[in-house]
């Protein structure tokens, strides 16, 4: 009788565990590394807008934009992003990373998709390589 009970406890605790991974809110920060200079005179000045899909859905929402860093191509964004994670969604992240230009349009500099579910299992970190050049690093916050 105690082992079956022992057994039936530990099972519930495992489900709620897991039930805590397949819902959850994300806190995380980002950082960049070796991206192209796009500016004519100076560095770049990046910023990242941020956007997800689900599931077979590809209509992107928008879900926060980070400042602008002035003259740098290894720039860390001080911003903290919180995204609403739900594994039965199949959540995918586009990060698009633009060079500010102030007398004409802001240059692509580069971007990433995240299966949002891989940065999960893998601890909440994920250093990805940008479509141009370049990475990106997502951290837990």
């Amino acid at each position: 009788m105690f082992k079956t009970l022992f057994i039936v406890a530990v099972v519930a605790v495992y489900a709620a565990q897991a039930q805590q991974i397949q819902k959850q809110r994300l806190r995380f920060k980002l950082s960049a590394r070796g991206l192209p200079d796009k500016d004519d005179l100076g560095t770049s000045d990046p910023y990242v807008i941020l956007y997800y899909t689900e599931g077979t859905n590809t209509k992107e929402h928008k879900f926060g934009r980070s400042a602008t860093i002035t003259d740098n191509e290894n720039p860390i964004w001080g911003d903290i992003f919180e995204f609403n994670y739900d594994r039965s969604k199949g959540q995918r992240w586009h990060f698009q990373i633009w060079d500010h230009d102030n007398f004409r349009e802001d240059d692509k500099v580069g971007s990433a998709w995240v299966i949002v579910d891989d940065y999960v299992d893998r601890g909440q970190t994920a250093d990805v390589n940008l479509h141009k050049k370049g990475f990106l690093t997502i951290q837990k916050f």
